[in-house]
C-alpha cells in the first residue's frame, strides 16, 4: 500500500499506535479521488466497475472514520492549548 518513507512524509506515520486510522482514513479518500478520476462505468484496475454505490459506501465508509479523526484533533488542539495556559480553542 503505502511505504514508511512516504507514510512520514505525508505526516501519517507516527509513534502514537494511530497511524493505521490515519493510513485507512487516506486510503478511502484516494479511492474516491480515483474513482472521480476514472468516471462512472468505468474499471479500476482491479476490474471493478465505478458506480454510483460504490461511491456511496466508500463515503460512507469515509464519514464513519473522519469524526475519530476530527475528534482527536480537537483534543490534541485543547490538551496543547491546556499545557501552554491558554484557554481551549
Amino acid at each position: 500500500m503505502y511505504t514508511k518513507k512516504e507514510l512520514i512524509e505525508d505526516g501519517l506515520y507516527d509513534d502514537n499506535k494511530n497511524f493505521s486510522h490515519k493510513v485507512i482514513t487516506k486510503f478511502y479518500q484516494d479511492q474516491l479521488k480515483k474513482f472521480e478520476k476514472i468516471g462512472m462505468g468505468k474499471l479500476t484496475e482491479n476490474d471493478t466497475v465505478v458506480t454510483p454505490s460504490l461511491i456511496a459506501i466508500t463515503r460512507k465508509r469515509l464519514g464513519q472514520l473522519l469524526p475519530i479523526s476530527a475528534a482527536k484533533q480537537y483534543l490534541r488542539k485543547v490538551n496543547v492549548n491546556k499545557q501552554r495556559g491558554e484557554d481551549d480553542v
